[in-house]
């Protein structure tokens, strides 16, 4: 059995990257929209303002990439995996560096909060 985020493939496909059908089907969307745009464009015009504002908004997210949802503990736990990372080859001195730095931003907020 795999842990989370490995597979028996380490040269498989890139994290992000889309499947050859998925490629596919965005070509051929492509090509219908291309090739029809002076239709669509009097489609639009043909709607009552609020209708073509609501279709508009529609296809507005087909353009736009959506933001993937990511709770806090996804977030901590992925700052914490590159931190350690982080730890495990920056030099003992760059180390004590940044926890004295650290440690002084922290004694700063603290007198904020007072």
């Amino acid at each position: 059995m795999f842990k989370k985020g490995e597979s028996g493939n380490p040269n498989g496909r890139p994290k992000g990257a889309k499947s050859k059908a998925k490629k596919d089907l965005l070509e051929k969307v492509t090509d219908i929209v291309n090739g029809n745009i002076e239709r669509l464009q009097d489609d639009l015009n043909d709607l009552e303002p609020a209708e073509r504002i609501k279709a508009i908004t529609n296809l507005i997210a087909y353009v736009i990439p959506k933001k993937q949802a990511v709770n806090l503990q996804q977030s901590l736990d992925y700052e914490y995996q590159k931190m350690k990372e982080l730890l495990d080859i920056a030099p003992e001195d760059v180390i004590d560096k940044i926890v004295e730095r650290m440690n002084v931003m922290i004694e700063e907020h603290e007198e904020q909060e007072r």
